[in-house]
């Protein structure tokens, strides 16, 4: 098992340096170390079956958000999903649509879902041995460390697109935004253009580039790894310099504290993020605290902390936000601008999400698709920034209670461990316990845990904090003897992630050649607006032939059918003389795509009707 603590510690330490991770490529090298993990775990430790059956759990709910359902069905189940696939088969009535109005990014979904409740599970048990588990915790407290100094030392201007000084990651049309790159690897929202081929337009999404700092590409995401590393260094600094004394051991501890927060509320500049960093520090020094009534004090500090971030989100997000009417009259105009910010509207736009299909909502992923949709043509955001909010709108209350149940079993672990008694290794504990409230309270204001390196770092947290409530190795086992059910369990499960994990690899391959097709198309674009530029048919040609070999291996894939659809109409205008066989491949692809996804976003549409000047 010391195998998996190494390696699951390594990654903790490069996926924030691979941008977060958000790279097609990176992001599967740590769904791969999970994955890997898993499987070793599972045929070795042979864990019992109930253990093995909560992350299955969650993959069959999943799943079953896939099966097409007859209409009078899903009506009753998602009433908005039935809708949008009455328009999506207008041209093949009677046919099924499912719970999810994107099945293949539910599905997508579903397979790091499973990875990721199995990986909490993996370091939960792993993370017993003691040796493990603080190899485990020096990987994260490296990576606190080097973020922080990264961040620090390595400064993004206003004027340039460079993240770590190198990468550029600015847009090939726009240098401020980007239609090339995906949601995740920019700021969440974007700009909408419309490209028009022919008589016919179709709608691109240039999404905004990130404000950048250190490794990450969103400061509010450098603020979420902070609140997920530094709670975890500091407890490693107070457990190892406790032997210089009380008094060095707290100085130390309040310089490295006071320039991690002075990089996330000054440098990165994040408001949510500095409060909930303060109530993870919070929480990590009542956990750590010894005498009796300075752990008293502190506990009343960490609930006042914890009352604002509530208060705040019911205001943001909640039934509160209509504050604002009741404000004084000199305040209105700061809490309108804030209660009116395209992130709280986000947000509230999951809420409307959740009220049209409470049960089982509309499908995991697919908020970005459904907004854009239920926004009528406006610009979309990526994520909800919040993202409770966000899980009930994708998921509906039969996730929400999955949530609930886990949330209250972390909860009662940690009530426990609170209450135990102030020693050396609870203080090392005591940093994964800080880390999850720190995560826990950032997410009513973002989208920390679709970022991979960060929920990767949440995992582990949690993991970690988990272990806290059994941390004996001796209790490993519970029994010498392993029936067949329970062998033949992990090695089921064990295949199962391992199909998982094919499948997530051919995910990273299917988004590279989205990227590929995605920048043909501006090419196009570029040379529509700049005629001198050489011509970009060769360009088009070349994405074409890699996007018809992607959906050859992917062709539950709606993207990369729109794309390539998108793509043969470009051709149609290049090649006059095979435009009639483009134009009919095109309408192939894109009908492909729409029965694919019941809201794909870029569908080509004829050009809105000139008034007539009289």
């Amino acid at each position: 098992m010391r195998g998996i603590a190494f390696l699951f510690a390594l990654a903790s330490v490069c996926g924030p340096l691979a941008l977060g991770a958000t790279w097609p490529w990176p992001r599967f090298a740590l769904e791969a170390v999970m994955g890997l993990g898993i499987i070793v775990w599972a045929i070795v430790a042979r864990p019992p079956v109930r253990l093995l059956l909560v992350p299955a759990l969650a993959f069959g709910i999943c799943l079953f958000q896939t099966i097409p359902l007859p209409d009078s069905l899903l009506m009753r189940l998602a009433p908005i999903s039935a809708a949008a696939w009455k328009i999506a088969n207008a041209s093949a009535p009677g046919t099924w649509g499912s719970i999810s109005v994107d099945p293949g990014a539910t599905l997508a979904g579903a397979r790091r879902l499973l990875l990721g409740l199995a990986t909490v599970f993996v370091i939960a048990d792993v993370a017993r041995d003691r040796f493990n588990r603080r190899v485990l915790i020096t990987g994260i407290a490296i990576s606190a460390a080097v973020m922080m100094l990264l961040a620090a030392g390595i400064r993004s201007s206003k004027e340039d697109r460079l993240i770590l000084g190198f990468i550029d990651l600015s847009g090939p049309i726009d240098f401020w935004k980007t239609p090339v790159d995906p949601p995740v690897q920019t700021a969440g929202f974007s700009e909408t253009d419309w490209v028009v081929v022919g008589e016919r337009r179709y709608v691109s999404d240039s999404w905004v580039v990130g404000d950048r700092i250190g490794p990450y590409i969103v400061s509010n995401q450098y603020a979420g790894g902070v609140c997920l590393t530094l709670p975890i260094l500091l407890a490693c600094v107070l457990a190892v310099s406790a032997r210089l004394g009380t008094v060095v051991s707290v100085l130390v501890s309040l310089a490295i504290a006071a320039f991690g927060i002075w990089t996330v509320a000054v440098v990165a500049q994040s408001r949510a993020g500095t409060v909930s960093l303060l109530f993870a520090l919070a929480t990590l020094a009542w956990l750590a605290a010894g005498p009796r009534m300075l752990r008293r004090a502190l506990v009343v500090v960490t609930c006042l902390l914890a009352s604002v971030i509530v208060g705040g989100a019911l205001a943001l997000h909640g039934p509160l936000s209509d504050l604002g009417s009741y404000a004084p009259e000199s305040l209105r105009p700061a809490i309108t601008t804030l209660l009116t910010d395209g992130r709280v509207l986000a947000s509230q736009l999951a809420g409307r999400m959740f009220a049209a299909s409470p049960i089982f909502g509309t499908g995991l992923g697919s908020y970005y698709e459904l907004a854009g949709q239920m926004l009528g043509g406006a610009p979309p955001w990526g994520f909800a920034h919040n993202e409770y909010a966000q899980w009930l709108a994708e998921t509906g209350l039969v996730g929400g209670l999955f949530a609930v149940v886990g949330l209250a079993g972390l909860v009662r672990l940690g009530a426990t461990f609170a209450g135990g008694t102030p020693t050396a290794e609870k203080t090392l504990l005591a940093g994964s316990w800080a880390a999850v409230a720190g995560i826990a309270a950032h997410s009513f204001f973002d989208w920390n845990l679709h970022v991979p390196a960060n929920a990767f770092l949440a995992l582990v947290a949690t993991g970690l904090a988990v272990s806290s409530a059994r941390s004996d190795a001796s209790d490993t086992k519970t029994s010498s003897r392993e029936g067949w059910l329970r062998r033949t369990t992990a090695i089921g499960f064990a295949m199962a992630v391992g199909i998982a994990l094919i499948l997530l690899a051919r995910d990273a391959w299917s988004a590279t050649v989205e990227r590929d097709m995605r920048t043909a198309l501006a090419e196009v674009r570029l040379a529509a607006a700049y005629p001198k530029r050489p011509s970009p048919e060769q360009a088009v040609q070349e994405a074409i032939d890699s996007g018809k070999k992607a959906v050859g291996w992917d062709a539950s894939n709606a993207r990369l059918w729109l794309l390539l659809g998108q793509l043969k109409i470009h051709a149609a205008t290049l090649r006059p003389g095979d435009a009639g066989s483009l134009r009919q491949d095109a309408a192939s692809c894109l009908d492909k795509a729409q029965r694919l996804s019941a809201v794909v976003r870029g569908l080509p549409e004829p050009l809105p009707v000139s008034p007539v000047k009289r």
